[in-house]
């Protein structure tokens, strides 16, 4: 990986701004590569540096911004492995770090890879929208057509937690035209998969098939491919095939095994507590309400915090109907 070899390279010549800057980029890398807790430790360095004294000649390293940023990947990474409180306090402070400042382009990238990611995804939709609001306002002042584009895609997803799905399939479509037009590429295959699922809700069971198909052959693919988000993509594909009829049925639980079983690898347990809450809910739909029970409760005992988040919920909802015996 270039950026490890980035910090082998600037710690031996003794260069610690740069070996800041590369550890920064690696957490980056290994977030996006399905590798959560590597990525938390190496941006979690990344804050225990010392705070340099600003510098003219690295100037785009600017402390306030870098730490912004660091930030909100963290949250990202926090986030995944499910410890969705301390994710929150991050993003949050991600934007603490830029109060004072002048960087408006940075303070959009803070809000779309932090606070804008993450509250939709763990059900604090009031948060989320002030966010994503926050994000499009500021694009549009800025007159950054890419950022207005991001805050589309977030709204999309927001619409598609809130089971809102007509309107996130225009809200999103909208969004892709723009990427086609621009040759913009936003977190392709995570979007793409947010289109399926939007999809699926609405009943367009072969438009969203295709959508999460493509997603997740565009996950694997190119230098900056979104390995991390491939279990949900396969829980989402699951999902579709649930819905488009009986005969489906293997193939589904097929993708919610294989979802369950990358997620374990990545340590990615708030995709594993997702998963385990859709097949927990076909079995119960199939009366094996042990067997739901016997999938759902390992999952959600692993989880120490976040208990207010919107899957878990469910998932204690659905336990507290399940037999214990």
């Amino acid at each position: 990986m270039a950026t490890e070899r980035l910090r082998q390279i600037a710690h031996r010549i003794g260069e610690p701004d740069i070996v800041i800057v590369a550890d920064r980029g690696l957490g980056t890398k290994l977030l996006t590569a399905g590798r959560p807790r590597e990525a938390q430790q190496c941006l979690e360095r990344v804050l225990r540096s010392p705070v340099a004294p600003y510098d003219q000649r690295r100037s785009a390293w600017h402390q306030s911004e870098h730490r912004a940023m660091t930030r909100a990947m963290l949250a990202r990474a926090l986030w995944i492995q499910g410890f969705a409180d301390q994710a929150h306090a991050e993003a949050q402070s991600s934007l603490d770090d830029l109060q004072g400042t002048d960087h408006q382009l940075s303070l959009c990238r803070v809000l779309y890879y932090g606070l804008g990611r993450i509250t939709p995804m763990i059900g604090e939709f009031d948060i989320a929208d002030r966010a994503i609001a926050r994000l499009a306002d500021l694009a549009t002042s800025l007159n950054a057509p890419f950022w207005i584009t991001a805050a589309r895609f977030l709204e999309g997803k927001l619409l598609v937690e809130r089971r809102a799905f007509a309107d996130a399939v225009v809200v999103l479509r909208e969004a892709f035209d723009t990427c086609r037009r621009t040759g913009w590429r936003l977190s392709y295959p995570e979007f793409k998969g947010t289109l399926a699922a939007a999809l699926a809700g609405a009943g367009q069971l072969g438009e969203a098939l295709d959508a999460v198909d493509d997603a997740i052959a565009a996950a694997g693919q190119r230098e900056d491919g979104q390995v991390w988000y491939v279990p949900e993509l396969l829980r989402i594909k699951g999902e579709v095939l649930l819905r488009r009829g009986a005969d489906q049925l293997i193939s589904a639980e097929e993708c919610f095994d294989q979802a369950g079983k990358m997620a374990d690898e990545h340590d990615a347990l708030f995709w594993e507590l997702r998963v385990a809450l859709s097949l927990a809910r076909l079995r119960a739909a199939q009366r094996r309400d042990h067997d739901a029970r016997a999938i759902l409760a390992p999952v959600y005992g692993r989880f120490t915090e976040g208990f207010t988040i919107a899957d878990l919920r469910a998932a204690r909802a659905m336990l507290d109907t399940l037999p214990t015996g």
